[in-house]
C-alpha cells in the first residue's frame, strides 16, 4: 500500500511539472510597435525651411533647385519659401518615376498664404505651359484653387475648383487628389467639405518637370506671388483621419508627423509563447528504509467437531444355499465449524496456523480501484506530454 501511495505522489509531481511547461502561469500582454501610416507611399516631401538655395526632400533624393532666388519667410510650419511673381521665382526639379502620377491613384497636399489675389497663380505643376501636361494645381481670378490633369499631353481632360475662393493674407490646407479606383478627382480646403468630379482618363506621363510656384519652365507663367510651405506626394488616397492628422487643427504638421499623430491605443495581443527555462528535477532522497514491524496477533477461535455416525444395516437373505449375506453401510457424517478472528495492521503478507493443522496465508495486493487511480495518472501525463510536443513542434513551424 505504501509503494502505491509513493507512486501516486512522483506522479501528481511529474504532471505538474509537465503543465507548468505547456501552459505559462501568466501571458505577457505586448503590443506591436505603432507605425506612422502618413509614411506609406509618401515619394516625396519637402518642409521648404530653407534660407534660400536648394530645397531639401525628407523623404529621397528629390531635392528641388532654386530659380531666381527663392526666399524664405515664416511658414505654417516653421518656416517656408517666399515666392515673389515680378522675380519669376520658383523652384523645379527635372522629370523621375516619383514625380510622374501614370496609372496610380496619388494625393498632394501643400499650405499656401497669397501676398495679393485677383489674378491666375500657379502652386504646383509638372507641364510645359502650352503642348505637354500633366497635371497642375493654381487659382484663377476668381481666387479659388482649381486642379487640371490630363490623360493626353494636349488640353485639360479633368478639373475640380475648389467651391471656397481664397482670401489675401491668409493661410489655407489644399489636399487634391486622383482616385484611379473610384474614377474621381477631388479637392479639399482646411479639412473641410471635398469637391469632387468624376473622371476616368487617368494621367498622362510625360518628360517635363515638376515646379513649384510657375506653370512656364523657363519662361514667365502664371507665377505664385506670396508663401508655399509643407508640400507632400503620396502614391496612394489619404484617408480621412490622415489628412486630419497633416491639418493637425490648423496648425500643421510636418513629416515625419510624429509630434501630430493622434494617440494610438495599442492592441494588446496574447502570443503563447512559452518562455520558461526552469527545468523541475525531482529527485528522490527518502533513503529510509520501512521496516513493517507491525505484528499480526491471530486468534484462532475455531472450533471443530468430528461426530462420526457408524450406521450399520445387516439385511438377511436366505438363498437356496442356504448362506446369508450380510451387507454393512458405513455412513459417516463429519461437521466441522471453523471460525477464525484476526487483527492485524497493514502488512505485505502473513500466514495464520489453525487448530486442525492447515496454515491460512493472507497476501495483500492493491485493489482495483487503486489499480485504476494510477493507470489513469500515468495515462494523463503521457496525454500532457503529446500535448506539449503538438505546440512545440507548431511553434517551431511558424
Amino acid at each position: 500500500m505504501k509503494k502505491l501511495y509513493r507512486l501516486s505522489a512522483l506522479a501528481a509531481v511529474a504532471m505538474l511539472v509537465v503543465i507548468d511547461s505547456v501552459v505559462p502561469l501568466a501571458l505577457p500582454a505586448s503590443a506591436a510597435p505603432v507605425s506612422h501610416t502618413l509614411a506609406n507611399n509618401l515619394v516625396a516631401y519637402w518642409t521648404l525651411d530653407e534660407a534660400s538655395g536648394t530645397r531639401n526632400d525628407s523623404v529621397g533624393t528629390n531635392h528641388l533647385t532654386d530659380n531666381n532666388t527663392v526666399t524664405q519667410n515664416s511658414g505654417k510650419v516653421n518656416y517656408a519659401a517666399q515666392f515673389t511673381a515680378p522675380n519669376n521665382e520658383y523652384l523645379s526639379i527635372a522629370d523621375n518615376a516619383d514625380l510622374s502620377t501614370a496609372g496610380t491613384s496619388f494625393t498632394f497636399s501643400v499650405w499656401v498664404y497669397l501676398d495679393s489675389i485677383g489674378v491666375s497663380r500657379t502652386i504646383f505643376a509638372k507641364t510645359d505651359y502650352s503642348t505637354q501636361n500633366s497635371y497642375q494645381l493654381s487659382t484663377g481670378s476668381d481666387n479659388k484653387p482649381n486642379f487640371y490633369v490630363t490623360a493626353n499631353n494636349g488640353a485639360w481632360d479633368g478639373s475640380i475648383q475648389s467651391s471656397t475662393a481664397l482670401s489675401a493674407s491668409t493661410w489655407y490646407f489644399i489636399v487634391v487628389w486622383y482616385d484611379i479606383a473610384a474614377n474621381q478627382l477631388g479637392i479639399q480646403l482646411n479639412n473641410g467639405t471635398a469637391d469632387t468630379v468624376s473622371y476616368s482618363s487617368g494621367v498622362v506621363d510625360n518628360a517635363d518637370p515638376f515646379m513649384i510656384g510657375t506653370d512656364y519652365y523657363g519662361g514667365t507663367g502664371a507665377l505664385w506671388n506670396g508663401r508655399i510651405d509643407e508640400v507632400g506626394i503620396w502614391k496612394r488616397i489619404l484617408t480621412s483621419a490622415e489628412i486630419a492628422t497633416v491639418y493637425n487643427g490648423g496648425a500643421g504638421c510636418d513629416y515625419p508627423f510624429t509630434a501630430c499623430e493622434a494617440t494610438h491605443t495599442p492592441t494588446v495581443t496574447n502570443t503563447f509563447t512559452p518562455t520558461s527555462t526552469a527545468t523541475a528535477t525531482f529527485t528522490p532522497t527518502d533513503t529510509a528504509i520501512a521496516t513493517n514491524t507491525s505484528t499480526s496477533t491471530a486468534t484462532n477461535t475455531a472450533t471443530a467437531t468430528f461426530t462420526p455416525t457408524d450406521t450399520a444395516t445387516a439385511t438377511d437373505t436366505p438363498l437356496v444355499s442356504d448362506s446369508p449375506t450380510s451387507t454393512a453401510t458405513d455412513t459417516a457424517t463429519a461437521t466441522s465449524t471453523s471460525t477464525p478472528t484476526l487483527t492485524a495492521t497493514a502488512i505485505d503478507s502473513f500466514s495464520v496456523l489453525l487448530s486442525s493443522g492447515n496454515r491460512f496465508f493472507v497476501d495483500r495486493h492493491a485493489s482495483f480501484g487503486e489499480g485504476y487511480i494510477a493507470v489513469g495518472i500515468i495515462g494523463l501525463i503521457v496525454l500532457l506530454s503529446f500535448r506539449w510536443l503538438y505546440d512545440l513542434v507548431r511553434q517551431w513551424l511558424s
